[in-house]
């Protein structure tokens, strides 16, 4: 499944940057980051927040991605490729996070069809850690994007969406999208 990005333009990005509100929604969405961030020591000493963010991140889109046709999903096999190819990590420290993901109870064995293949999957756990930061962010968005409080309900609530959003952000990462890029002073 392909799903067209879409791209905002130069002068929307300005405009953004110039709303009253874009002071405070930054802020918090920052607040909210450091907050998560601050409550894992051991994953602090491997990664960054960025790269810690981005790599469960990563994990959730080869699950989801996996139940397209011709993916495989999540393996660590493909999680080191894919870690490798976006600059994250190097193979070994992948290997390393994915082992304490799975001692922490972030991501389980599942059964395959296939049994050369050994896929991982998120746990509940997991995706409520995303949850919660996806929903910092969009609780920060909420003055400044007008359907900003129908995605926190959604990202809240709905499985479906979840699936979605980490799939559609996969994608965009996958193509180069840095968020801190747009921000050059953090």
């Amino acid at each position: 499944m392909s799903v067209a990005q879409p791209v905002l333009s130069s002068n929307a990005v300005a405009e953004l940057r110039r709303h009253a509100y874009f002071p405070r929604a930054i802020r918090l969405s920052a607040e909210g980051a450091v907050a998560i961030y601050r409550t894992n020591t051991l994953l602090n000493l491997l990664l960054s927040d960025r790269a810690r963010a981005l790599f469960t991140h990563v994990a959730l889109y080869l699950h989801f991605r996996g139940t397209e046709p011709g993916q495989s999903g999540l393996t660590a096999g493909a999680m080191k490729d894919l870690c490798v190819q976006l600059g994250l990590c190097s193979r070994g420290r992948c290997e390393a996070l994915l082992v304490l993901m799975r001692a922490g109870g972030l991501l389980t064995a599942a059964p395959d069809p296939d049994r050369r293949k050994r896929l991982l999957v998120p746990t509940e756990k997991l995706l409520a850690l995303h949850r919660a930061r996806w929903g910092l962010h969009f609780e920060a968005m909420h003055g400044l994007v007008p359907h900003a409080a129908d995605y926190l309900a959604a990202v809240r609530s709905d499985p479906a969406f979840t699936e979605a959003f980490a799939i559609a952000l996969g994608h965009r990462f996958v193509a180069g999208l840095r968020i801190l890029d747009n921000a050059p002073d953090l």
